[in-house]
């Protein structure tokens, strides 16, 4: 389970954008080693405080499945 994985982005939009486009950058390369290891993996669980499923971290893993 990953509680809120969007938080590092939110919390730096509107303060520091340069931040928040790090952070989303870093979290892409994470979610991207999930999914190249979704043959080992039988459930992840996320939860946001937004909706980027559409935007952001998500949009260049089309083989996410929501």
């Amino acid at each position: 389970m990953i509680d809120e994985y969007d938080t590092p982005i939110i919390h730096y939009l509107g303060i520091d954008l340069v931040k928040a486009q790090q952070n989303r950058e870093l979290l892409k390369g994470f979610y991207g080693i999930l999914k190249e290891l979704d043959a080992l993996i039988e459930l992840v669980f996320l939860t946001g405080v937004s909706k980027f499923s559409k935007v952001g971290i998500f949009l260049w893993q089309s083989a996410l499945y929501t």
